[in-house]
């Protein structure tokens, strides 16, 4: 996921993204860019397609 979802256009950056994978996690937000490719379970297309329902 790393190579070719979180660091492509900076999106390790993302707001909402963070907060999705939190939510995965049972926490609020991941912050870590690393802790961030260990849920390889993300689908970051179908994120992009579904952020608009995050609050």
């Amino acid at each position: 996921m790393i190579s070719s979802g979180l660091f492509k256009d900076d999106r390790y950056l993302n707001e909402d993204l963070k907060k999705y994978l939190g939510s995965i996690n049972g926490v609020e937000e991941i912050k870590n860019p690393s802790v961030m490719s260990d849920i390889d379970q993300v689908d970051i297309e179908e994120f992009l397609k579904m952020k608009h329902f995050l609050v």
